[in-house]
């Protein structure tokens, strides 16, 4: 099994050359940066001092002409095929974390919540270890990579992993759920992987916000929120949809956060049918009109998960515009 020698750190660890050096780096506890864990925001990039790998995805995004002539790689579309020295800062570990670990995982159920979206339930045998907010790597039968995916649920003790899909058109990932999966088919999860995760230690109240799928990752946040008795405020949910039929019924967010307290759930409709008598607009600026002034903005925590052009948005109009200190927001960016 190949060794990996981080040079600036004195430190080593073993990488199967089925494993990518991101991944085995982080299942030994290692602080390998690292964000969206499929090749497009660079987080995991390192210098190969010495060594050879495999390269996953030759022309993945985060990888630049200047990058390959320098032996810049990707941690997370690397194999390693010798021992190998490499040259990157690593972080400091967060304890709470458990390292994640490859397990199989059998489809049990499938809830349609919308027009292109469902929720896939997986039963394993390895007990659920996973922060709210967290995410998986899927592997599907008969797709090449794998999907990163958030929970929908959160820890329990009856072996379940949900994740909500959304169809994407000529998505190879999604045409496997939406078209081909059946009750009792298995696929690989790998995981938890992600920083946006509930920090519990918090007293500020929370705001979570949403678009597409990434639905999933703030139920989890908003029911890890109560289960650990951390609600002092009704819990605001903001769900920014492109129709009214892209919404998901309040009867279901109810029912998979488990609360009896009240939750603000609020969808907001940027392309609405003249029926429409809700909200109206984008998510931001829906956001940026529910508080007087720009101090209350402050008091909040935000958690959110959704498309790239909403999370820059976001936090464009939180950190610049209103000065929210930048531990306040959480976000894992998906491209």
């Amino acid at each position: 099994m190949p060794r990996i020698t981080i040079e600036t750190e004195e430190s080593s660890y073993l990488c199967d050359q089925d494993d990518t050096l991101l991944r085995a780096a982080l299942r030994e506890g290692l602080g390998f940066p690292y964000e969206c864990n499929v090749g497009s925001c660079g987080m995991c990039r390192y210098q190969l001092l010495s060594g050879t790998v495999e390269q996953l995805w030759l022309d993945a995004p985060a990888i630049n002409p200047r990058d390959k002539k320098k032996q810049r790689m990707l941690g997370c579309q690397t194999r390693p095929t010798s021992d190998c020295r490499i040259k990157i800062r690593t972080n400091s570990v967060d304890k709470e974390i458990d390292p994640p670990k490859k397990f199989a995982a059998k489809l049990v159920k499938i809830t349609h919540l919308t027009h292109d979206m469902a929720e896939f339930k997986f039963f394993s045998y390895t007990p659920p270890k996973f922060l709210p907010g967290q995410y998986a790597l899927l592997n599907l039968p008969g797709v090449e990579g794998v999907r990163a995916l958030s929970m929908s649920n959160i820890v329990n003790s009856d072996g379940y992993w949900c994740f909500i899909v959304k169809r994407v058109k000529g998505g190879k990932g999604t045409f496997w759920f939406f078209d081909r999966a059946a009750i009792g088919d298995q696929i690989i999860i790998d995981g938890p992987y992600g920083h946006a995760w509930l920090r519990i230690n918090s007293e500020r109240p929370i705001i979570c916000l949403a678009g597409g799928a990434g639905i999933g990752a703030m139920l989890s946040i908003a029911s890890g929120y109560y289960k650990n008795n951390l609600a002092q405020s009704s819990l605001r949910l903001y769900y920014g949809c492109r129709t009214s039929r892209d919404i998901i019924h309040k009867d279901y967010v109810v029912d998979t956060i488990r609360s009896s307290a009240e939750i603000i759930y609020s969808n907001i409709v940027s392309e609405p049918e003249s029926s429409w008598t809700g909200n109206k607009g984008m998510l931001d600026r829906f956001l940026f009109e529910s508080f007087e002034g720009k101090e209350v903005y402050k008091s909040f925590d935000y958690y959110m998960a959704g498309p790239p052009q909403m999370i820059e948005s976001l936090r464009r109009g939180l950190i610049i515009e209103r000065q929210v200190p930048i531990e306040n927001i959480r976000y894992d960016q998906f491209y």
